[in-house]
């Protein structure tokens, strides 16, 4: 038993140091690893960058253009690549706001940039230069086929290509080492571009090589008939100047420089169609089998490669990003996008990539380039100062907003990326549709005077109902259950509901009216820019249709104060407006619903009129809001006077909207109801239910006290608003010397003379109903009482305050409600909104749409004559504050009445004195 025990201490010991051995063996490799010199150790960043500064490229298309340098944000995306490839370090890099689209016009950039770089030396009585290795290109996704249109336009001059190749030619004659024998086949094919000086006079055009035929091109595709992966070059090598340069007469070489196993600086791009797991582990990347590993893998995420993934890019970016990291651990990648919300999913991808773990790769460097030209040469200086902007939005909300809403809720809940991008194209429809200066009626008929029926409905086509709805529909056809189809339903209902008042009106082209009317105030000269040419034409047919708004513009455009242009041709006013003598006259600039990418140019630019109006859905605001807010904050969009300043200005002003202009659409009945008795020295908008440390009190300077949730909406008065003066804000972000509409007995019986108003919510009551009743098969129990009792259990450990199974038993019952009449509907709901929240999210109804059916139905169709007079005043506030979207479906007599309204509502303004809790108050 010693013997065994001896036997095994040895056996332990000697594994013991056996795995010490191996770990000091893998130590000291990862060691010599380190410090062996890297393969592009040796090309010095500058010197090539440099050189590439000097390249001139002449675009050929119809005709050849003048010869021109790289611009700085092509230099500066060069110079991202080269760092890839010398210090092996990653990028995401968001070129903004506008970009280059074809991002593999990088590779042929970078070889000349290489070849190029390294500095003449004598070898005795001649002119040489070190050897140059080259680099392998892996480019995902790949568009199939040859390279693209862009680079077969831009033609390279070749004596700058013979200037630094004449230097590797000489090697010969020195003796110095090659970097490979392919490179040195690769100079010397080069250097038969000297017979191009032939072609100088008779086809200039065919006297210097285009940058997509510089090089080799192999692509992995997928799909019937496809060529077998990385078998052939793509297209042929020096083909547009072969006749030229009298290849066929030289010595040929381009055999040994398209063979994919060997090629130097071989593109090697794989399609969305192509299996990435065979591409990655194919024999040309394995050095085992006569290959070679690519140097830096692209991926090309501007709109034209997102265009190719689909809506299941992010999917498939992170599938081929497992693999890539798996197969290649220490491989650079260039991410390029034009996209913010793209550049930060790429590092969400890769934190939460397995692979990137185990490599360590799970950070990336995140940069901004900041550009104004999509091509190559185009002069794009960097903005170095821009002039600061006051930014004021107006958004408009209402049931088109409240589609919107459901459709993006739909979306976010679908499980098919193909579904939820289907849902956001239906919802850019419906933000069109709702962006028209006239209703969809008045539109049709205006285009087809100006235009021809059959250009109309081409127009109307994506705007019009059925398209917005197709894809819903579809989604419901496919038989989906649970929470998905409640949402698609819910979706659905808000749709038709905003189509309903868009056929008559919309909200942006409601506020054009009050847009003129502002202007005639307005002493200061000013641009008016809608979003296309169509929507200029039909906003100059409606104004034409009311003399008063036409008169107010006519006149301040005959004296040259005003001018109505559209997003195409605002950059030649502004451009003429700065150079010219009146540039400090023109103070204000005024976008009716503009686009992002359109918002994103402006704010690049160097001068803007000083005073900025952005007419707008609340959506769009929201959007702004959050997108901007993170640009803002990033460093190479710079502090004060540069453009980040007026990304985090526009930011601040489009949030602050948003929460101003956050109330739902109404539904409006004319028949009164009896007035409310409320006291005129306390106004109580909690409706007796709230405890003191939940409620603030505020002090007006009438000696009034309010007494409202902290949440609690207010309708604050804005008397220098450019268009509306009502916005929204809680109760606690009043401060002493706001002046707001107090929601008293006199306000509430004066908005009944003018309004008489009956929040009818039977809408969102049925959609409450339908929603429970398809929710009921998802409960667990196989009975109506049995699901109840299990979802009771379930809620009381949530702290329900409803005790009895039978009120949840009623909730549930919905089948039985819902053919109530409607002059006799109830929600039959829980009473208190904490356990109508719990029993919602129990039944997976989004929060938004809850909020949306609490609000606007089951609140409001409470019996109580003690809540009404609150529930009154609060159904005000979407038409005080959103006036244009809030009734967008009502007929012109119920919009004349609420004007009426908010004029009367400036006789009700009381003045913040003092604003604190009710229970410091209490203490005091």
């Amino acid at each position: 038993m010693q013997e065994d025990r001896a036997a095994q201490k040895a056996k332990r010991g000697a594994m013991a140091a056996e795995i010490k051995a191996r770990a000091a063996a893998e130590a000291a490799a990862a060691k010599a690893e380190a410090e062996r010199p890297g393969r592009f150790d040796s090309i010095d960043i500058g010197a090539a960058l440099a050189f590439a500064q000097t390249l001139q490229f002449r675009r050929h298309d119809l005709e050849l253009g003048p010869a021109a340098s790289l611009n700085r944000p092509t230099l500066s995306l060069l110079r991202h690549v080269l760092e890839a490839l010398v210090a092996g370090s990653s990028a995401a890099v968001l070129q903004w706001p506008l970009g280059q689209r074809d991002i593999s016009i990088l590779h042929p950039l970078t070889m000349l940039a290489m070849l190029g770089s390294r500095p003449a030396t004598m070898v005795g009585q001649l002119r040489s230069c070190d050897a140059v290795p080259d680099f392998r290109t892996l480019y995902y996704p790949w568009r199939g086929g040859g390279t693209g249109a862009d680079q077969r336009t831009w033609l390279a001059d070749r004596q700058q290509i013979l200037r630094p190749n004449s230097l590797h030619l000489t090697r010969r004659e020195t003796g110095q080492a090659e970097h490979s024998d392919a490179m040195r086949d690769l100079h010397e094919m080069l250097g038969h571009f000297n017979a191009l000086r032939r072609r100088d006079q008779s086809h200039p055009h065919l006297a210097h090589p285009a940058l997509s035929e510089l090089y080799p091109l192999f692509s992995a595709d997928g799909g019937d008939g496809a060529a077998p992966i990385f078998s052939r070059a793509a297209h042929e090598l020096f083909g547009r100047v072969r006749h030229g340069a009298g290849i066929d007469r030289l010595p040929d070489h381009r055999a040994t420089l398209t063979n994919p196993q060997t090629a130097p600086f071989g593109f090697y791009g794989i399609t969305r169609r192509a299996d990435p797991r065979a591409a990655l582990r194919h024999d040309k990347f394995n050095p085992s089998r006569g290959g070679r590993a690519p140097d830096i893998c692209i991926l090309d995420l501007c709109y034209p490669g997102l265009n190719r993934l689909g809506y299941h890019w992010e999917e498939l970016i992170g599938t081929f990003l497992e693999l890539l990291l798996a197969q290649a651990p220490k491989l650079p990648i260039l991410a390029v996008t034009q996209d913010a919300y793209v550049q930060r999913r790429i590092a969400g991808i890769l934190r939460q990539s397995k692979a990137a773990r185990l490599a360590n790769r799970t950070t990336i460097a995140q940069s901004v380039l900041i550009r104004i030209t999509g091509d190559i040469v185009a002069p794009d200086p960097a903005i170095e100062r821009v002039t600061p902007i006051e930014v004021e939005l107006q958004s408009i909300g209402g049931a088109s907003v409240a589609a919107l809403d459901a459709i993006g809720e739909a979306a976010r809940g679908c499980s098919d990326p193909a579904l939820a991008g289907a849902l956001r194209r239906s919802a850019a429809n419906l933000r069109r549709a709702a962006a028209l200066p006239t209703g969809l009626s008045a539109a049709y008929n205006a285009l087809c005077d100006l235009d021809g029926q059959a250009a109309a409905e081409a127009f109307l086509e994506q705007r019009s109902e059925a398209s917005v709805l197709s894809p819903i529909l579809d989604a419901l056809a496919t038989g989906v259950s649970g929470a998905p189809r409640e949402r698609l339903l819910a979706a659905e209902a808000a749709v038709r509901a905003a189509y309903a008042g868009l056929d008559a009106e919309t909200p942006i082209g409601s506020a054009l009216t009050q847009l003129a009317t502002t202007l005639a105030r307005a002493s200061t000269f000013g641009i008016v820019v809608f979003s296309d040419e169509t929507d200029l034409r039909l906003a100059e047919v409606r104004l034409a249709g009311n003399a008063t708004a036409a008169g107010i513009l006519r006149r301040r455009m005959e004296r040259g104060q005003t001018r109505m242009t559209h997003a195409g041709v605002l950059e030649e006013s502004l451009a003429a407006i700065e150079a010219g003598p009146s540039r400090n006259s023109w103070k204000r600039l005024i976008l009716v619903a503009p686009r992002l990418g359109f918002l994103d140019k402006l704010m690049a630019r160097g001068w803007l009129p000083e005073q900025m109006l952005i007419l707008c859905d609340r959506a769009f605001a929201t959007r702004v809001a959050s997108s901007y807010a993170g640009l803002a904050k990033h460093q190479d969009f710079g502090g004060q006077g540069r453009i980040g300043d007026r990304l985090r200005v526009m930011a601040a002003a489009a949030k602050a909207e948003a929460e101003a202009r956050n109330v739902g659409s109404v539904d409006l009945e004319l028949s009164a109801r009896p007035p409310v008795d409320v006291p005129d020295t306390i106004i109580d908008m909690t409706d007796g239910e709230a405890l003191d440390r939940d409620v603030i009190l505020i002090t007006l300077e009438s000696g009034r006290v309010l007494r409202a949730w902290r949440g609690s909406s207010m309708i604050r008065h804005n008397r220098h608003a450019a268009i509306n003066p009502y916005d929204r804000a809680s109760a606690s972000q009043l401060r002493a010397g706001d002046a707001i509409v107090v929601p008293d007995r006199a306000f509430v019986d004066a908005a009944r003379r003018v309004l008489p108003v009956h929040v009818l919510a039977q809408g969102w009551v049925k959609i409450y109903h339908d929603t429970i009743v398809g929710a009921l098969p998802t409960l667990p129990g196989g009975t109506l009482s049995a699901q109840a009792r299990a979802l009771h259990a379930r809620l009381q450990a949530q702290n329900l305050r409803a005790t009895s199974v039978a009120a949840v038993q009623e909730w549930l019952r919905a089948e039985d409600h819902r053919a109530d009449p409607a002059e006799r509907l109830r929600p039959h709901a829980p009473q208190a909104r904490s356990d109508f929240d719990l029993f919602t999210a129990a039944l997976n109804i989004p929060p938004a749409i809850a909020d949306k059916m609490w609000n606007e139905g089951i609140d409001q169709l409470r019996v109580g004559r003690r809540r009404a007079g609150a529930r009154m005043a609060r159904a005000f506030i979407s038409v005080l504050v959103d006036p244009h979207g809030a009734a967008a479906d009502l007929d012109a007599d119920v919009r004349s009445r609420i004007a009426e309204l908010r004029d009367r509502a400036v006789d009700h303004l009381d003045i913040v004195a003092d604003v604190r809790d009710a229970d410091e108050r209490d203490a005091t």
